[in-house]
């Protein structure tokens, strides 16, 4: 009999954190923040990435203490949309004429929202498809 209850309460949590998952929206609300690619536990750290979206529609991504690139954003269905502009870097590219220029990059990511601080979100096209999870900063 204690089995069968402790099992009735485990569904009965589990099912509420379902409930929870599914009563958030993808929103612009709910992805205004920064947000580490690293973990929970390193926002912050100068070797982890980041992005931060802002309530206007503008972001910027980088490595924290150092961005890389800026531009705007939106929510699309179940996608972001972001429009960006990467700073020169020399030393990422094998073409000279690229690398000392500002150039402009497009993405999409499909998001899955976890819970309140957490989704994971899908980028990419064939062999450049990824899945990274994002944790919010507070």
């Amino acid at each position: 009999m204690y089995r069968v209850s402790v099992f009735l309460v485990g569904l009965v949590v589990l099912s509420s954190f379902a409930v929870l998952a599914d009563e958030i929206k993808l929103t612009p609300q709910y992805l205004v923040g920064t947000w580490s690619l690293g973990g929970k536990d390193v926002c912050g750290r100068q070797d982890v990435e980041y992005v931060a979206l802002r309530q206007n529609g503008t972001f910027e991504a980088g490595i924290f203490g150092t961005v890389d690139m800026v531009g705007f954003w939106q929510v699309v269905n179940d996608s972001v949309e972001l429009h960006g502009l990467h700073k020169p870097n020399p030393s990422q590219t094998s073409l000279a004429f690229i690398g000392d220029r500002y150039s402009y990059a497009y993405a999409q990511a499909v998001i899955f929202i976890r819970d309140r601080d957490t989704m994971d979100f899908v980028t990419g096209v064939g062999d450049d498809m990824g899945k990274r999870t994002a944790y919010r900063c507070r």
